[in-house]
């Protein structure tokens, strides 16, 4: 009876340890390609981002916000819920050192991530008090569809491709659907200009893609189901372009022109 007590006692003790560790230390994946990496912060007990970092320069880094929210653990298992679209994202601890992502965006599925250091607090408040709060102030999903449900015109759906800045999405005529960040590693209109060894010599183009799955459309609203996620976000039709706010990443206005 005692060394069953025992058992269990040790077993209470690791998973409250892991619990307590979790809680405000910094995850990083280092093989997305080019100078890109990929963070996943954990901080205040209760919250999270992931963050795509490119480093243009030395001293010049480019970051976008994929997904923030709040989380959760239960034993070996960490529960990443967005506040944006609600969708979740499932992860295995290992230990302290090393957490593996079991459903997620689809280029960190399978993914190990290792410790790198504890988070920045100043950083970390910032983020939730200053950005978090906008975003999820200025984006309401049920007030975009009620708008677009209510429009009689159906706008045509001009292309198969759509970008804004570093973001491409892909609709298929077959029904499938990608959305990725691009990194070009140069202009096409420098690239006309490099000879054969400039060429060979630049880093390749670097395609990460944050969702992909089927797509279907009721009026101006496209539903793209993401089979990774087992969740269908939305996007909007309009005259010139698509409205792709509630795309991971986007969180704006913005429109996607057609290629």
């Amino acid at each position: 009876m005692k060394k069953t007590i025992l058992i269990l006692s040790i077993l209470v003790f690791i998973t409250l340890a892991s619990q307590a560790k979790i809680n405000g230390i910094y995850y990083v994946v280092n093989n997305l390609g080019h100078r890109i990496t990929c963070h996943i912060t954990f901080f205040d007990e209760k919250y999270y981002y992931i963050e795509l970092d490119n480093s243009l320069s030395s001293d010049v880094i480019e970051t976008d916000i994929l997904s923030f929210g709040s989380f959760s653990l239960k034993g070996n298992g960490l529960s990443l819920v967005d506040a944006v679209n609600g969708h979740k994202i499932q992860l295995e601890v290992f230990n302290e050192k090393r957490i593996k992502v079991i459903r997620g965006l689809p280029f960190l599925n399978s993914k190990t991530l290792f410790y790198e250091s504890k988070e920045d607090p100043f950083i970390s408040e910032q983020y939730k008090s200053d950005y978090f709060n906008k975003v999820k102030t200025s984006l309401s999903l049920q007030n975009e569809l009620d708008k677009y449900k209510s429009i009689d015109k159906n706008n045509i759906l001009h292309k198969e491709l759509y970008s804004f800045a570093k973001y491409e999405l892909k609709i298929e005529k077959g029904g499938n659907y990608k959305f990725s960040y691009v990194y070009k590693a140069i202009s096409e209109d420098t690239w006309k200009y490099l000879n054969l060894y400039e060429r060979i010599m630049l880093p390749s183009d670097v395609i990460i893609i944050i969702s992909e799955g089927t797509w279907k459309r009721q009026g101006n609203v496209l539903y793209l189901y993401d089979l990774s996620l087992q969740y269908t976000f939305h996007v909007f039709i309009e005259e010139n372009g698509l409205n792709c706010k509630f795309l991971p990443g986007v969180f704006r206005d913005n429109l996607f022109l057609g290629l």
